[in-house]
């Protein structure tokens, strides 16, 4: 016979937490489309609002993407430092 345990508050405390109301601007969790045609770079754009760590990645692939943009040419420089 299977007895019924009852789980400990602190658990349910710890894991079922009061929804609160989010920050203006907050993106909403909404993830890639995979209907009709894939699109890489959609897919990674969506990364942004496909959860947690989906949205990490995003972050990053939008910082390489900097990097990969950034040139020495578009910083500003003082004239003793431009040559």
């Amino acid at each position: 016979e299977i007895v019924p345990v009852e789980t400990p508050t602190s658990a349910l405390d710890a894991v079922l937490l009061k929804s609160v109301e989010m920050p203006s601007g907050t993106r909403t969790v909404c993830g890639y489309d995979f209907e009709g045609a894939f699109d890489f770079q959609q897919m990674l754009d969506a990364m942004l609002t496909s959860g947690f760590q989906a949205t990490e990645f995003g972050r990053a692939v939008d910082e390489v993407n900097k990097m990969l943009k950034w040139r020495l040419s578009d910083e500003p420089c003082g004239p003793d430092d431009c040559d």
